[in-house]
């Protein structure tokens, strides 16, 4: 399901070698979400330093939301938003667009691939563990007890939880969100967990 070629797992630099820089990658309709933004968004505003890149096709207004409420919080200045980009092969297992190859430049800087709710990603999640990013999700139950109960997320890809990286609140987002940004040996940690997981996938 998730193809890594193209992407040297094994050569991806860690924390200390990476900025200050949270990543998305996908579609921009996943990350329109209030509480997700205003999640990261309350990141930024702790440390001017933190840069937020965004990548993936809009829908005609999930672009405009995504940049309106970080107008209102002051961080216009550091969303910046690269365009598209296209992940499809060639005959020879090859992605050819340049805007892929501007992503995985992103991805190879970033200390952070937050995965937003309550639509996360999939192949998103993956290439950034691919590429070296930490990336926080939030958790989704399934067991009897929260049957029938509202959750922050509705949909789940089992092989890529990684228990480290996923929250289950808002303030635990938050938080793991800060630890990738600021603590290497946590982020570090979280990559090399999750890396082991790619292996086990491919």
């Amino acid at each position: 399901f998730y193809d890594p070629r193209g992407m040297d797992i094994e050569a991806q630099g860690n924390w200390a070698e990476r900025d200050p820089l949270i990543v998305f990658h996908g579609s921009l309709y996943k990350l329109a979400s209030q509480p997700t933004l205003e999640c990261i968004y309350s990141v930024m505003e702790a440390d001017s330093n933190v840069d937020f890149v965004i990548m993936g096709k809009d829908n005609g207004h999930a672009l405009t939301m995504i940049s309106d409420l970080a107008c209102k919080r002051g961080l216009q200045s550091r969303l910046h938003y690269e365009g598209q980009f296209n992940p499809i092969r060639d005959a020879n297992g090859t992605i050819c667009d340049p805007g892929w190859r501007k992503m995985l430049s992103y991805l190879k800087r970033a200390r952070l691939a937050p995965d937003p709710w309550p639509i996360g990603g999939s192949s998103a999640r993956f290439e950034a563990y691919a590429m070296g990013v930490p990336c926080v999700s939030m958790g989704l139950r399934a067991d009897r007890m929260s049957w029938g109960r509202p959750q922050h997320k509705v949909v789940e890809v089992v092989a890529l939880v990684t228990a480290s990286g996923t929250a289950n609140s808002v303030a635990e987002y938050a938080e793991l969100c800060r630890r990738c940004l600021y603590d290497g040996e946590f982020a570090d940690r979280l990559v090399e967990g999750t890396v082991s997981q790619i292996d086990q996938i491919d």
